[in-house]
């Protein structure tokens, strides 16, 4: 869980409940019982870990609109698409109401029956086999039966995979049909499944990170450039252009969701790339490239990454009225995120039973490269209960739970012209203070949290050697009144001095004799 729980009013489209909608498993009741009633027996149901999602957007014929979800078996063994395979978790889209009579667009009732299994169905469940495809449909009418009858914008469809793309979902103006599941291809596309989002004719990006594997809650970017010259062509207008980044964690989850880039010379915002703290590079452009941040910026909550995850890059090439929505793509790009808590770490004398550490990645850094703080945190033998942001059920937010400056190779804290400007994750507004359902830190166990230099503000601007000095600020129960529920807040100053250094080296790779 990372420590920027910064709950900005960035959390726009977010309004919609919907990180509980993940996908936790897919396929469902199907057709034809043939070559099911022999290899059933035994064979557990289809879920996400066993199920590569993807998604291909049809409109039309006529008012109809439907998202043809492909399911590919990646596990080693067959299973059953049964009604747990859909991942079903609420509502199908958000949101699922209009303003302002309350009318509800919610599944037909035979697609309910489907979802849910609460009938039993006259169906056996399909078997799919390792390797081989299967396919379901979403889908409604897109103009109402009476012309006065109020439609819906959807922002989201929640299951099987939750797709965040409002732009490419059209007016929802009647319940919501789920079909059944049915083996292979859909056959209303020339390409489907692997083929469509594989399709090497259709990889026009090339995406990359600096990084094949970082912490769980390390900040990181994706890179997307060109493929080949003729590609990333730049659109008609000079809008700031959207794309789509797919996501797939390592239990199965999946995520598409629309994404602006992080720099681009016609998005006119503040934005940090990497780098950007203390020598902003210049923006990204179709022809250079540019980079994105996948970080949870539209959407409610937080993907807590660990272990294995893949991205993939789409743009929209063409919105035909009726029939596919065409897509280019990106290589699959493959990261995986570790677990800080078992990094090997030089602990701060203790203090008051606490310990702090930073750790950096190595000791020398080229000029405006952004530098990762891996910090940690470990309740040793506290006399009493101390609290932090990122411990598991912790209420409090945003707060400084951290003082992070650095020091210049004399000892002086580094003023502002000669670092970064940043966006402190551990900054407090006076006064501040947590409910006391927060939980403390667990006794003898490191609670790590991740941050950058540049990010919060202290990123040399020129070379040299710096130190940097972390300092933990522990928060406290208080108790003003037995009438008055208590509250955590900072201690007061001189409850302890905990602090952890690091010395790194910042140089001129462009001036420096061996680079």
């Amino acid at each position: 869980m990372t420590p920027r729980a910064r709950n900005t009013a960035v959390v726009v489209a977010a309004a919609l409940g919907l990180l509980m909608f993940w996908l936790m498993a897919l396929p469902a009741p199907c057709y034809s019982q043939q070559n099911t009633a022999a290899t059933t027996s035994g064979l557990r149901g289809c879920r996400g870990l066993d199920l590569d999602t993807n998604l291909q957007i049809v409109n039309g014929p006529s008012n109809l609109f439907t998202v043809v979800f492909t399911l590919r078996n990646i596990s080693d063994v067959a299973c059953l698409l049964d009604h747990g395979s859909y991942g079903a978790n609420g509502s199908p889209t958000t949101p699922d109401r209009t303003a302002p009579n309350g009318k509800v667009f919610s599944l037909s009732s035979d697609s309910d029956n489907r979802v849910s299994g609460a009938r039993p169905s006259s169906m056996a469940p399909l078997t799919l086999e390792p390797g081989k495809f299967a396919y379901m449909t979403i889908s409604w009418k897109t103009k109402p039966l009476i012309e006065t009858e109020p439609c819906i914008k959807p922002v989201a469809i929640n299951w099987p995979a939750l797709v965040v793309a409002s732009s490419l979902l059209k007016p929802l103006c009647s319940d919501v049909e789920v079909s059944e599941f049915t083996l292979g291809a859909f056959p209303n596309l020339v390409n489907s499944g692997e083929a469509e989002w594989d399709d090497a004719g259709k990889r026009v990006f090339r995406l990359t990170s600096d990084r094949s594997q970082y912490y769980r809650g390390e900040r990181f970017f994706l890179h997307v450039s060109r493929d080949n010259a003729e590609a990333m062509a730049p659109p008609a207008d000079d809008a700031c252009p959207t794309v789509y980044l797919r996501e797939r964690s390592s239990d199965g989850r999946t995520l598409f969701r629309a994404k602006s880039p992080s720099t681009f010379v016609t998005c006119h915002w503040p934005t940090v790339g990497p780098g950007a703290a203390a020598s902003a590079p210049a923006p990204g452009d179709w022809k250079s490239g540019f980079d994105l941040n996948p970080d949870f910026s539209d959407t409610l909550g937080n993907w807590d990454r660990l272990e294995e995850h893949s991205f993939q890059v789409f743009e929209v090439v063409a919105v035909p009225d009726d029939g596919p929505v065409r897509f280019v793509h990106s290589n699959t790009l493959r990261i995986r995120f570790a677990d800080a808590s078992a990094i090997t770490r030089k602990w701060s004398e203790h203090e008051k039973g606490l310990g702090v550490n930073v750790t950096l990645d190595k000791d020398t850094f080229g000029l405006g490269e952004d530098i990762p703080l891996h910090l940690a945190v470990e309740d040793f033998d506290s006399a009493v209960p101390v609290y932090g942001s990122v411990v598991p059920d912790s209420l409090c937010g945003v707060g400084q739970f951290f003082t992070i400056e650095v020091r210049d190779a004399a000892g002086q804290i580094l003023p502002k012209g000669q670092r970064s400007h940043g966006d402190p994750s551990f900054q407090q507004s006076p006064g501040s203070v947590c409910l006391n359902t927060a939980s403390p830190y667990p006794k003898g166990k490191a609670v790590p949290f991740e941050a950058t230099l540049g990010q919060e503000g202290w990123l040399p601007n020129r070379p040299g050697t710096y130190t940097v000095v972390v300092t933990l600020i522990p928060w406290l129960e208080s108790r003003i009144d037995s009438a008055v529920p208590a509250v955590v807040r900072p201690a007061p100053q001189n409850y302890a001095n905990v602090q952890s250094q690091a010395t790194l080296h910042i140089i001129d790779r462009r001036s420096s004799p061996s680079n």
